[in-house]
């Protein structure tokens, strides 16, 4: 099996500024760089009908770093994490386990639409002992952008 090169790739929109928005420049620097296609980290709402057919190859899948106190519904973790629970719904969409499920159902949804032959899944729970509050940055709001 020969290996494939993808480019790793944010559909944020200051992302595919670089591009101008534009899907099919994106294309043609893939091919005129040696890659295979990309492998996109789908953030916000992706125009399927905008992406070339056969560039996107797998999709990696929204990586939550913080996990387990989110599963777990555990909201005095999201507290002490977040500084409160406005700035943690503000980070993951919401505050219970069906918004990771909801998440990841969109976008394997979006996966296969899109022809892929494979997803990347992080399951992991980073964490340290930060102090409290340490994502909201001492504000009321987060300034953490919304990844999905």
């Amino acid at each position: 099996m020969e290996p494939k090169f993808l480019l790793n790739f944010s559909t944020h929109k200051k992302d595919l500024a670089l591009f101008d928005g534009d899907w099919s420049k994106l294309e043609a620097f893939v091919a005129r760089n040696g890659f295979h296609g990309i492998e996109p980290y789908p953030v916000g709402e992706v125009d399927r009908i905008q992406v070339p057919k056969g560039l996107v190859k797998g999709l990696l899948l929204r990586f939550f770093v913080i996990i387990r106190e989110l599963w777990n519904e555990g909201m005095d973790g999201l507290q002490r994490v977040f500084g409160s629970l406005e700035v943690a719904r503000a980070f993951y969409g919401g505050l219970h386990r069906q918004v990771l499920i909801d998440t990841y159902a969109k976008q394997m949804d979006l996966a296969n639409s899109l022809g892929c032959s494979y997803v990347v899944f992080h399951p992991v729970h980073w964490f340290l002992n930060f102090p409290t509050g340490i994502l909201s940055h001492g504000r009321k709001r987060s300034s953490c952008r919304k990844w999905h």
